[in-house]
Parts: structure tokens; sequence; C-alpha cells
């Protein structure tokens, strides 16, 4: 059983992100089978009409041997960009981390 939670700041909550996260944690535990948590904060970084808003997700996710925090921030000179875009960003980073921790497990690269 995975527990996780999405928790938003700044901003109000929504649905549409929160199954997003619950997808996107769908296919962690197939890089991890025995992923027991995950936490996800989005967060609004500015609310500037002419830049557009920018949005930072952090990621954590746990199992009993691997432990993956992502921080996804906004770029400095982008465009208006979406919430989306964000979410999925970040969780393809914690996926290759989430799969380097694994295969580091496994013996399959050498440790840094």
């Amino acid at each position: 059983m995975t527990h996780s939670r999405v928790t938003f700041s700044g901003l109000p909550h929504n649905d549409l992100i929160a199954r997003m996260c619950e997808r996107e944690l769908i296919k962690l535990k197939r890089y991890a089978p025995r992923l027991v948590g995950c936490s996800v904060l989005v967060t609004r970084t500015n609310n500037r009409h002419r830049t557009g808003r920018r949005h930072e997700v952090r990621i954590r996710a746990h199992s009993p041997r691997i432990l993956v925090s992502v921080t996804r921030t906004p770029r400095e000179h982008s465009e208006a960009e979406t919430l989306e875009l964000a979410v999925r960003e970040a969780f393809d980073r914690a996926r290759r981390r989430l799969q380097d921790a694994v295969r580091r497990l496994r013996g399959a690269i050498k440790a840094k």
C-alpha cells in the first residue's frame, strides 16, 4: 500500500493535478514496486501577469531502502508555463533518480 499526499501552497486545490500526481505515482511504482510513500508539494512562486505564473514542484518518494527527493524550480526567464508541464517534468526527474537508485542497489552501476 502506497501512502501519497498532494499539497498545494499559494494556489487552490486542483483535482486535475491531484489525479495527475496519482497516475504518475502509479508509473513510479513500475520502477520501484516496494515504494511505500510519496508526497508532492505544488507551490506558486509568483503571480505576475506579464511574465506568467510559475510553479515549483517538490516530490519526495521513499521505499524501505530508497529515498528520492526532487525539486523542480521554474526556469529564470521562461515564458508562462502550465502547471501540468511543471508536474510532468518533476515526475520525470523523480523517475530517473528512482531508476538510478534501484540500479545502485542491484549493483548494476557504481555508487558515487
